[in-house]
C-alpha cells in the first residue's frame, strides 16, 4: 500500500450544509498503479 504523506486537519468537522453556495468545497484524489491489459 503507498504511504500518506500529509495529513491535514479536519476543517469541516462533518458540517456539509454551507450557510452560502461556494463556501465549501472537497475533492477526492485517489491513486492506483496501472496494471497492464494482459494481466487481467
Amino acid at each position: 500500500m503507498g504511504q500518506q504523506v500529509h495529513k491535514y486537519e479536519n476543517l469541516l468537522d462533518r458540517e456539509l450544509h454551507p450557510d452560502k453556495p461556494n463556501t465549501k468545497w472537497v475533492t477526492d484524489i485517489s491513486y492506483s498503479k496501472p496494471v497492464k491489459a494482459s494481466s487481467i
